[in-house]
C-alpha cells in the first residue's frame, strides 16, 4: 500500500514541477535573472539561473499536501518528525542559495550561514551518532561517536555533500541526472531500513528533479541556481544519513556514501588539487571531473552520460548491499 502511495505522489510532483518550470522560466527572463558565459561555463548564450525555484515549488507543495492528507496519518511520529524537520532546513538553504542567484551573496556569509542550519538540525535530531561499516559483509565495524565528533562529522557532511552538489553543476543536466539516480537508491535503502518518513521526502526529490530535466538536459533552457543545488544537495546530504539509519540509530555511512560518492570524490579531488597548487580551496577553476573528461575529447552530452552512468552503478552497488548485507 505504502509503495502504490509513493507512485501516486512521484507523478504528481513529477507533473506539477513540470508544470511549474515554464512558469519560473517566463518570470526569469522577464526580470533578467539570468547567468551569463564565462571561460568556466559551457553554455554559449545567457540563461535563467532560477530554475531551483520551481523545483522547491513543485516538491514543497506536492509533499507538503500530501503529508496532511495521506502520509502523516500512515509515519510514525519519529518518521514524521524528521520529515518536518528536513523540509524547514532544506527550505533555508534553498532560500540562502536563492538569495544568491539574485544578489551574489558572499561565500563566507554562505558557509557561515550553511553552518549554522546544519548545527540547529544536529540538534534537533538530524545527526550521525552511531557508524556502522559493513561493506564486505564479512567485517562489522560499529562505532559510538562522542558528541563533539558527531557535530563535526554530520555538519561537514551536510554542508560539504550541499556544495559537492553545487560544484558538480556545470553541465546541462549533470547535477540533475546525479540528483535523481541518488534519491532513488536513497527511497530503496529507507525502504530496506523500514524509514518511510526518508523514503517519501527522496521519492519527492527524484520525482522533482525529474520533471525539471526536461529543461535542463543539454542544451538547457533554463539553469537550476545555487537555490536549487543547495535545496537538492542538502536534501540528499540529509536523507542519506535518515534513511540508512536503522531503528538503533546506527548510521551505515557506507551505504550513505555510496549514493553520493561521485559529488564527494569530485570535490574532494578538486579541493586536495588546489591546495597542492598554492591555490585557495573554494577558488573556481576547470578542476572538475566534467571538466578534465571534456578536456579529453569528450562532448558534451557523452560527459554527462558517462558521469551518470557511473553514479547509478555506484548507487545500484549501494542499494544491493543494503538489501543483502544490512
Amino acid at each position: 500500500m505504502f509503495i502504490i502511495l509513493l507512485v501516486a505522489f512521484s507523478i504528481c510532483v513529477l507533473f506539477f514541477t513540470n508544470m511549474i518550470v515554464p512558469y519560473v522560466l517566463e518570470y526569469g527572463n522577464n526580470f533578467r535573472i539570468i547567468d551569463k558565459p564565462d571561460s568556466r561555463k559551457q553554455h554559449k548564450i545567457p540563461i535563467v539561473r532560477i530554475g531551483g525555484l520551481g523545483i522547491f515549488i513543485g516538491f514543497i507543495f506536492c509533499s507538503l499536501s500530501a503529508y496532511f492528507l495521506v502520509f502523516k496519518s500512515v509515519l510514525v511520529e519519529s518518521q514524521a518528525n524528521i520529515f518536518i524537520l528536513i523540509c524547514i532546513a532544506s527550505l533555508f538553504f534553498f532560500i540562502i542559495g536563492f538569495l544568491d542567484d539574485l544578489f551574489k551573496l558572499s561565500p563566507l556569509f554562505r558557509l557561515v550561514s550553511e553552518i549554522a542550519i546544519s548545527l540547529i538540525a544536529w540538534e534537533q535530531g538530524l545527526r550521525i551518532s552511531v557508524i556502522d561499516i559493513n561493506l564486505l559483509g564479512d567485517i562489522s565495524f560499529t562505532y559510538s561517536l562522542p558528541t563533539l565528533l558527531s557535530i563535526l562529522l554530520t555538519t561537514i557532511w551536510l554542508v560539504g555533500v550541499t556544495n559537492a552538489i553545487n560544484w558538480i553543476d556545470g553541465l546541462d543536466g549533470l547535477a540533475i541526472g546525479v540528483t535523481i539516480s541518488s534519491a532513488i537508491g536513497i527511497v530503496f535503502i529507507s525502504l530496506n531500513f523500514y524509514q518511510y518518513g526518508s523514503a517519501f521526502f527522496a521519492t519527492g526529490i527524484a520525482a522533482s528533479a525529474l520533471g525539471f530535466l526536461k529543461y535542463n538536459k543539454y542544451p538547457a533552457k533554463i539553469l537550476m541556481g545555487d537555490g536549487g543545488s543547495y535545496f537538492l544537495g542538502f536534501s540528499l546530504a540529509s536523507l542519506s544519513i535518515s534513511g540508512a539509519t536503522n531503528s538503533l540509530g546506527i548510521t551505515s555511512i557506507d551505504l550513505s556514501f555510496l549514493t553520493l560518492a561521485i559529488p564527494v570524490l569530485d570535490m574532494t579531488f578538486v579541493i586536495f588539487r588546489r591546495l597542492c597548487e598554492g591555490n585557495a580551496p573554494f577558488l573556481p577553476d576547470r578542476k572538475h571531473i566534467h571538466h578534465r573528461l571534456l578536456d579529453r575529447g569528450l562532448s558534451h552530452p557523452k560527459t554527462v552520460i558517462a558521469i551518470n552512468l557511473f553514479n547509478i552503478l555506484l548507487v545500484c552497488l549501494a542499494i544491493f548491499l543494503s538489501y543483502n548485507i544490512y
